[in-house]
């Protein structure tokens, strides 16, 4: 999904795209890099599993309230 929203964001031509994250798995920020300008993480944990491990709360939204959000 990351992927996903870096390409798309390039095809806007902004001046620069640059990814930040708390946490990845391991090799995925430099993976990033192709399709980022910069990718900041920061922490790439060995035995990374899912992002949800690394939150205190990780609760899955509706699609109701992302269309809510993104309609502010």
């Amino acid at each position: 999904t990351a992927t996903a929203a870096l390409r798309e964001l390039r095809a806007a031509r902004p001046r620069a795209v640059v990814f930040a994250a708390p946490v990845a798995a391991p090799g995925a920020a430099s993976r990033l890099l192709e399709e980022a300008d910069d990718v900041v993480c920061v922490a790439e944990p060995p035995g990374f599993r899912a992002v949800g491990q690394w939150y205190a709360d990780f609760h899955q939204i509706g699609d109701e309230d992302v269309l809510d959000l993104l309609e502010r």
